[in-house]
């Protein structure tokens, strides 16, 4: 029959094209389409000619996601990360992707966008309650690799930067490794004394040497007031009340005191099927 019209069936890849999710369906009479697409997600691309009923169907076209490289932030200056935390996570883990874009495309001029960046999250020291571990994934663009991309991170890291996240001032470790091969705790990471937050914090463990600092000052004054009483009375017995001829006085001596896959740049062209290279966008032709 006469071509009516060309069915584009977008989806996300749960498990190669054997399972997908979220499809988006672009009916069209032109021979190619420019639609965007993540840089972090794998899609499966299929095409059915319409005529009076529906053509024989394309094999799937399995996109692959861009190559991409995990990173992590270690932060300090925080009073509690738990209590950090509970309020506005997701506008913190933003603007902290934000940062961390203009940072990068200060260094490398590759146009990099919030949208390259991706399972990015929050998680707290277990080892000290003032610091933040930000963790995520990068990916590659049409110029610079994803492990170019750490380098430039482990730059900016290497000058003990500090970064505003909603109003708060916080210091990143100078001393800790960017690159991660997983997510989770980088041990490797030793934890020093942090800085002090720009938001008034209590240290409890602190707080507590300081009532025992307190408390053995107090004793020891408590002592040398009684040792003065006790000179003072001595001085008045034998000088005030002794007798006018005194002889053989011995007086006492003074005890001592010893006082812590693909990049998605967005091009325009004829796809052939074997540029794995470029994104954005994809022009699909059929």
């Amino acid at each position: 029959g006469n071509l009516a019209a060309y069915q584009v069936t977008i989806s996300e890849s749960i498990y190669q094209c054997d399972a997908t999710a979220r499809s988006l369906q672009i009916n069209t009479t032109n021979h190619w389409i420019t639609q965007f697409i993540f840089p972090l997600k794998t899609y499966c691309i299929s095409v059915v000619a319409i005529t009076l009923g529906f053509g024989v169907s394309s094999e799937p076209w399995y996109l692959q996601a861009h190559e991409s490289s995990i990173f992590e932030l270690h932060l300090t200056g925080l009073g509690s990360c738990r209590k950090w935390l509970d309020s506005n996570s997701e506008h913190k883990v933003e603007a902290m992707v934000e940062n961390l874009v203009q940072v990068l495309n200060s260094y490398c001029l590759c146009n990099l966008q919030t949208f390259y960046l991706g399972d990015t999250h929050f998680v707290c020291d277990d080892r000290d309650e003032s610091r933040a571990i930000f963790q995520g994934r990068i990916a590659g663009t049409s110029t610079t690799q994803s492990p170019d991309l750490i380098i430039y991170l482990q730059r900016w890291v290497n000058t003990a930067p500090t970064i505003v996240v909603q109003g708060l001032l916080l210091y990143v470790d100078d001393e800790c490794e960017v690159a991660l091969y997983d997510f989770g705790t980088n041990t490797s990471c030793i934890v020093t004394s942090s800085p002090t937050s720009t938001v008034e914090t209590r240290d409890t463990n602190h707080g507590s040497d300081l009532n025992t600092a307190a408390a053995i000052a107090g004793s020891i004054i408590a002592i040398l007031i009684i040792l003065a009483g006790i000179l003072i009375a001595t001085f008045i017995v034998i000088y005030v009340f002794k007798p006018k001829k005194v002889s053989n006085l011995k007086f006492p001596q003074e005890s001592a005191l010893i006082p812590k896959q693909g990049t998605i740049n967005r091009i325009y062209g004829d796809f052939d099927g074997e540029n794995e290279g470029s994104f954005n966008t994809y022009d699909i032709v059929y």
